[in-house]
């Protein structure tokens, strides 16, 4: 079990990265049962017939879950902790596209947690943006509540990360690679997100509708030092760059792979209970050919477990 530390505002926060004895287990607890020190959480809770979600906040003789409703900055009395989401990531929104395993924290409405790609660990919802007078874009943004000289607001963020979830554990070693999955709505949504244990060298492949092999990305090759992408068909790697201890062995490591027209990139995610550290992408690859994409399989050197939403 690891413990890490960061500031929010007046907060010291002490984040635990392990919970739960099953990796896919979302264990909610009412905040009256739960009382961690110092701690950010997701939570969410009922204001005027809506469920809403935000950040739990837990000081010495302080807890509340701060949430917006209608640009008004609300403090839920009673509610919900995320206490356990092992397999929880925090996966980027590219191309204004939401992931297929984005998590939904209501059963009959589609709600959806976010936070900042940048230096602010609160949580917030994504929203569809604002239109203005001239003109209406169709986009999601997240708002979240940020607090400045002691005064809480509510922003709206153009680049954000936004919660998913995987729920089926893969084995794979030198003599046994995963079938072929399909991916969900391959011409709408680019992105995958996957946890991953593995000791080094791991592969993902990914192909046609035919399965001919498009694109192939190696992480923790050469090791656990390099990370790289080359395209089907191709002996050499036409992109390599430098991922020191990219994978641990004991743990469950969070990556996502996004592609668009004319490229496809690469990177570490961050899991549910981590701050903020991973955003940017590892190794990106310029090719006009990533929209032939809709299967992908895996493979590794040694014995691994994947986690992915299948």
């Amino acid at each position: 079990m690891r413990l890490l530390q960061f500031c929010v505002g007046l907060f010291t926060v002490t984040l635990v990265s392990a919970c739960g004895e099953n990796f896919g287990d979302i264990i909610w607890v009412n905040e009256d049962d739960f009382v961690p020190p110092d701690q950010i959480y997701i939570c969410r809770g009922h204001h005027e017939g809506e469920t809403l979600i935000g950040t739990y906040f837990a000081g010495e003789n302080t807890k509340s879950c701060l949430v917006s409703q209608n640009n008004r900055v609300i403090e839920l009395e009673s509610f919900e902790v995320l206490k356990c989401a092992e397999s929880g990531i925090w996966t980027p929104v590219l191309g204004n596209i939401l992931p297929s395993n984005v998590f939904s924290f209501d059963g009959e409405k589609i709600i959806h947690a976010c936070r900042d790609v940048n230096s602010n660990p609160t949580i917030g919802t994504v929203k569809k943006a604002t239109c203005s007078e001239d003109s209406c874009l169709e986009k999601s943004v997240c708002e979240i509540v940020v607090f400045e000289s002691k005064i809480s607001k509510i922003v709206s963020l153009d680049r954000f990360t936004v919660f998913t979830v995987t729920n089926t554990m893969i084995e794979t070693d030198l003599n046994k690679n995963s079938e072929n999955y399909s991916l969900k709505e391959p011409l709408q949504i680019r992105t995958l997100s996957f946890n991953v244990k593995a000791k080094e060298q791991i592969t993902i492949l990914f192909k046609s509708d035919a399965g001919k092999l498009l694109f192939e990305i190696l992480i923790g090759g050469l090791q656990n030092s390099i990370t790289a992408i080359r395209k089907g068909g191709y002996d050499m790697f036409s992109n390599t760059t430098h991922t020191m201890s990219v994978l641990e062995e004991e743990s469950f490591m969070s990556f996502w792979v996004y592609w668009e027209q004319g490229g496809l990139a690469v990177g570490r995610a961050d899991k549910y209970l981590e701050p903020l550290e991973s955003t940017n992408a590892m190794i990106t690859l310029r090719d006009s050919g990533v929209f032939g994409i809709t299967k992908y399989s895996v493979k590794s050197s040694l014995p691994t477990s994947w986690n992915f939403w299948l």
